[in-house]
Formats: structure tokens, sequence, C-alpha cells
């Protein structure tokens, strides 16, 4: 494993989603007690808030963290846009926000739903530095053509043609 051929932005992308694996396992919202006796099993974690607001986002976070880790492997990894870093850490963090911000009824938001915000915000920082290392700007996210142009960039990989029909 020669972990000089992971970039900075990429160990950060893929520290952020291992940090927000971890999160989604811990307690999101626990009911506390009634009376001051706390309740067993009141609680619920990442996944249990729900498919949208975390198991979607430790799907994606962990597969783009594989992604960006295999050049340490000596695997060849898939050309993705590197903008497309920087968008999956800022939608998972905007949705784990409104799940913060919405709650579940009844009860009170504990400790894994911060760190799994913070997690993702670290991922979007990770995801920002990856698009910077590969040429990208702040004025090109604002460019809607340049952003087209990186999706059909990286589309327009070196592969060979596929095999022709058999028959």
């Amino acid at each position: 494993m020669d972990v000089s051929k992971v970039s900075k932005g990429s160990m950060v992308f893929i520290g952020g989603s291992v940090l927000f694996a971890i999160a989604s396992f811990l307690d999101w919202f626990s009911f506390g007690s009634v009376f001051g006796v706390s309740l067993p099993g009141a609680s619920a974690n990442g996944f249990d808030a729900g498919f949208l607001w975390c198991t979607l986002w430790f799907i994606v976070f962990l597969g783009a963290a594989v992604v960006l880790a295999l050049p340490a492997f000596g695997v060849a990894a898939p050309k993705l846009p590197a903008v497309s870093y920087v968008a999956a850490g800022a939608l998972g963090s905007i949705f784990v926000l409104l799940k913060l911000i919405i709650g579940i009824e009844f009860y009170d938001r504990s400790v894994g739903i911060y760190i799994g915000l913070v997690a993702a915000l670290v991922v979007t920082f990770g995801g920002f530095l990856v698009y910077t290392e590969s040429g990208g700007t702040i004025e090109d996210l604002k460019d809607i053509d340049k952003l087209r142009a990186s999706f059909q960039k990286a589309g327009s990989g070196d592969a060979s043609p596929p095999p022709p029909p058999m028959g």
C-alpha cells in the first residue's frame, strides 16, 4: 500500500467518510427519560433516522472514499468528475443538517447527529480539496458550462471501444 499516491484532499474525504460511518452507528436521537427513569432502547441511530437522511450518504461517502483510495493499492480508479465529490459532500451535509433541524417527534437530538454533521462537512471540504487539486476553482463552480464540460470530459476516458456484437 502506497499512501503517497493518495492526495491530501482524498485523505480528508476518506477520513470524513470513516467518521460519518462511525457516527451513523451512534445515537442520533434519544427519547430521554420519563420521571427520571431512562427508557431502554428508546433511541435512534443514523440508520433508524431514515434512508434519505443517513443511509444514502453512508453508501455514497464510503463508495467515493473507496474510489479515492484505490490508487494506494495500485488499482486504477474510475474517472469521476472532481466536482462530484464536492456535490456528494454538500448534498450529504444539507440532508444531515435538515434532519438535525427537523428532528423526530418526541425525540431529543443526541451526539451522533452532531458528529455526523461535522463528518459530512469534513467530507465536503475534502471534496473541495480534491476539486481544487484537479485544477478547479471556486469561479468554475459558478459556471454551469464548465461544470457540464467536466462531466463530459470524465466520461470520455482512454478506454478501448466496446467489442463488436456477437452474431
